[in-house]
């Protein structure tokens, strides 16, 4: 079951195959940032198993465990896109762990640790399938984990869990969940620690905030969807503006790109001092909205010029409306972007990969800042690959146009 990935992205949880683009950029090739989780270490090979493995996170997560020196045996629903984890050397297994016999199934053979990753990620889903996927499987797993006596039960749950709140969100501020998603996410912590305090389940907890990098086709990419649309509705009008005069500020939001999420787990993996602890996975530096969109922007060939100061007040208040209106009005809402991108891939021939998708649910991103403290994980001794966003962005950017995601900047006016 995907968490995070390409139709998980979609609100599905499996993960299906498309075309490949291929196009690369021409010029220097970057240096592979170092492995923060550090060196393989001698005798380093346990049998990792991850969840998810067809999808954003859990496909990155693969390749951190391999590359540590584990053995790996990646699962997914059947018939999801596993080419990924099989590229990786991992053993595939496809189960449905909403299915008793099925997570069982996983546990067979030795599994030393296991890396819960699954989730049905989609803000739009009905409440009573996130409960029956991210609650009610991660039982499954975990019973059927402690049956095994697995070493480490890394658990992905979500800064969302907290809502939004004012000031710096710790490990220990107490949970607001302001959508089903992370309502589901938190019962499923829940009943873990109950596990845990009960039946000693060895259970090590992950929150990320959002996150970014290679592969990923939801929420961060959403973002990156929005001056395409903007292009698209310029053109039909028949304008051409490149600079936009927009606000300035904004909220605050902590991001994580996906090889931290990767590297922290292969850290914390073995350690007895992270077990029975949750720890928060967000970088250094916080971005406002200003900056994100501003990099964004950028990185399609507009310039995003601060004009007048954020409206925090209004833009809370249309926010908390937002979070009260039907969800068919997010449906007309979405269709519409969809097709405006769908013109510029049309247009510049990119690939079908991004397809921009909008809920009532991200009205809870309006409220306000969403900052994490990330102390306790960097005083346990991990050191960040991407401390600053807007470096990850950058070459994200640059992955996303090699495989055609997104265009060169200056493309979409015939420059690059």
């Amino acid at each position: 079951m995907a968490a995070k990935g390409k139709k998980a992205d979609k609100g599905k949880s499996v993960t299906a195959g498309k075309k490949k683009h291929t196009a690369r950029r021409k010029g220097k090739k970057r240096k592979a940032k170092p492995a923060a989780g550090g060196r393989k270490r001698r005798g380093a090979g346990a049998v990792v198993l991850v969840t998810g493995a067809a999808g954003f996170v859990g496909s990155s997560m693969v390749e951190e465990m391999t590359d540590a020196g584990h053995a790996v045996v990646a699962t997914d629903l059947p018939g999801s896109n596993l080419g990924a984890a099989r590229k990786a050397g991992a053993k595939v297994v496809e189960a449905d762990f909403t299915a008793t016999e099925d997570a069982a199934r996983l546990f067979e053979s030795k599994v030393d640790y296991v890396v819960h990753v699954a989730a049905l990620y989609d803000l739009s889903a009905e409440r009573r399938d996130l409960m029956r996927v991210n609650r009610d499987g991660t039982r499954n797993v975990a019973e059927s984990a402690l049956d095994a006596g697995v070493k480490q039960f890394f658990y992905f749950s979500t800064g969302d869990i907290h809502g939004q709140v004012d000031g710096l969100i710790t490990e220990d501020t107490p949970p607001n969940p302001l959508n089903a998603y992370a309502e589901s996410k938190w019962a499923g912590e829940k009943l873990l620690w109950r596990l845990h305090r009960l039946r000693n389940l060895p259970l090590t907890v992950i929150r990320p905030t959002v996150i970014y990098g290679p592969r990923c086709r939801y929420t961060a990419s959403n973002f990156f969807c929005i001056p395409g649309v903007v292009y698209a509705i310029q053109d039909r009008l028949g304008r051409d503006v490149r600079e936009l005069p927009v606000f300035s500020d904004g909220p605050r939001i902590s991001w994580v790109h996906v090889r931290d999420v990767t590297g922290a787990v292969r850290f914390l993996m073995g350690k007895p001092g992270a077990v029975g602890k949750a720890f928060n996975i967000a970088d250094d530096d916080p971005m406002t909205l200003e900056e994100i969109f501003t990099l964004i922007f950028e990185a399609f060939g507009y310039k995003w010029v601060p004009a007048r100061p954020y409206p925090t007040r209004l833009v809370a208040a249309i926010g908390r409306i937002g979070m009260n209106m039907p969800r068919f009005s997010f449906d007309l809402a979405a269709q519409f972007m969809g097709r405006n991108w769908r013109r510029v891939q049309e247009k510049l021939g990119l690939s079908e990969d991004l397809k921009p998708s909008f809920s009532r649910d991200y009205m809870s991103f309006m409220l306000g800042d969403r900052v994490f403290d990330n102390s306790r994980i960097k005083e346990a001794g991990y050191r960040f690959r991407y401390p600053d966003s807007r470096e990850g962005f950058r070459e994200t950017f640059e992955w996303y146009r090699a495989r055609r995601w997104l265009p060169e900047p200056g493309e979409l006016w015939g420059e690059s």
